[in-house]
């Protein structure tokens, strides 16, 4: 009788653990969910251009995501809305035809899965495309900024090509933050910023390329699937961003940015999205922790003063990101991995000539700034997605929209 009794007990519990068995989702237990502790920013086509350099350059409301210090400055800008679209892997895409042939995809799908097969397979962390939308303003030295972001984060595994998985990640940001100058009627002035925001983070199990490409085809099952049988994790960071920027005459900035305090995790994981909608009992695991480093960057900036500012405005910035990480294993070839360094030229008030170095790495950027209401910016650079610099140099072409007014 007890031998009957406890066989029951076992095949009820495996009969339950197969019900609620759910992969893990954590970076820690499956590196495919690496890039999920990446800390939120904002896609900037102008930082971007400039080699991703500009801690110490003038960024009106964008300084909540740049350098807050930047906001001691006193002005008032409406940005409403923003809108960024990014491309990754951009020429091996514009290769395949799938740019110039997008209307007829759904015609000859497996050629384009293919494509995309190879265009991601090198082992590793790749993407695939990111879109941003928001709105903000700057009230004198105050900001505030409503942003939404959209990844397909991919990862390959180093034994299967054809097993590349594509993570798909939502954030929703709320953010705020408030500068002050002191010393502003002085040649020798510095400016001290706070910038704090509510990350609403949310990201799907992996899911396969071919899936995604089907997508395509059947926009509506796939959605349906995401919304119902999709597992997903949901969770909220609060990070603090510190600034402070010393302002000497001839145009110099001399600028530190303490970014991503407090900027850890907290998700729950839930069976789908529906799930998520309903109560906490449909929760599978509470508290999972992501850590999301921390990282102190130093900027120089100069804006240079010919007396000809109406005809064309030069900024010149160089950062060193990352200083923590680079002391933890200090070495001058490590030098490279660290600095950042860019040139802007604004031409007529009108246009703007970017370019700049990241990691070694040249990027160009454009904009046309129409009315000071309208404003339009490219930008095509290379990221390193690998471990070493040289190892797997991504490219990338972002194209940004403003609707703006500054005074």
């Amino acid at each position: 009788m007890v031998k009957k009794v406890l066989i029951a007990i076992l095949v009820m519990a495996i009969s339950m653990s197969s019900i609620f068995a759910v992969d893990s989702m954590l970076p820690s237990d499956d590196v495919t969910y690496n890039m999920v502790t990446n800390r939120y920013s904002k896609t900037s086509a102008r930082i971007l251009s400039m080699g991703g350099a500009g801690i110490a350059v003038r960024s009106n409301q964008d300084a909540l995501y740049v350098n807050p210090a930047s906001l001691g400055e006193k002005g008032l800008v409406w940005n409403v809305p923003n809108v960024a679209i990014t491309l990754y892997n951009t020429r091996d895409l514009i290769a395949t035809g799938i740019v110039d042939n997008y209307k007829n995809i759904k015609d000859d799908m497996g050629k384009y899965t293919d494509a995309l097969i190879n265009i991601l397979g090198k082992a590793g962390n790749n993407k695939i495309a990111t879109t941003d939308a928001g709105v903000g303003a700057k009230l004198g030295r105050f900001a505030f900024a409503v942003d939404t972001q959209f990844n397909l984060n991919t990862y390959t595994p180093s034994t299967s090509v054809v097993d590349i998985a594509v993570v798909p990640q939502i954030d929703v940001v709320t953010s705020l933050g408030l500068g002050y100058r002191f010393f502003k009627n002085n040649p020798v002035n510095f400016d001290l910023g706070i910038a704090a925001r509510l990350d609403l983070r949310a990201y799907y199990e992996k899911v396969d390329v071919s899936t995604i490409m089907g997508a395509v085809n059947d926009s509506s099952t796939f959605v349906k699937s995401l919304k119902e049988t999709t597992p997903i994790m949901i969770g909220y960071a609060v990070p603090i961003d510190l600034g402070a920027n010393l302002n000497v005459p001839g145009g110099v900035t001399f600028s530190a940015v303490l970014r991503n305090l407090n900027g850890n995790f907290s998700f729950s994981q839930y069976a789908s999205l529906k799930n998520a909608n309903n109560n906490a009992k449909d929760t599978i695991k509470n508290n999972l922790k992501i850590e999301s480093p921390m990282s102190l960057d130093i900027g120089f900036g100069w804006k240079p003063k010919f007396g000809l500012s109406w005809l064309a405005d030069p900024n010149i910035a160089i950062d060193f990101v990352d200083t923590i990480g680079f002391f933890n294993s200090a070495s001058l070839s490590n030098v490279l991995v660290h600095l950042r360094a860019g040139i802007e030229l604004q031409l007529l008030s009108v246009f703007e000539l970017r370019a700049g170095l990241n990691q070694g790495y040249v990027s160009l950027g454009l904009g046309v700034n129409v009315m000071n209401v309208i404003h339009l910016e490219a930008s095509y650079y290379r990221l390193e997605f690998g471990k070493n610099v040289g190892d797997k140099p991504i490219d990338a072409l972002t194209i940004r929209a403003n609707l703006f007014w500054e005074r």
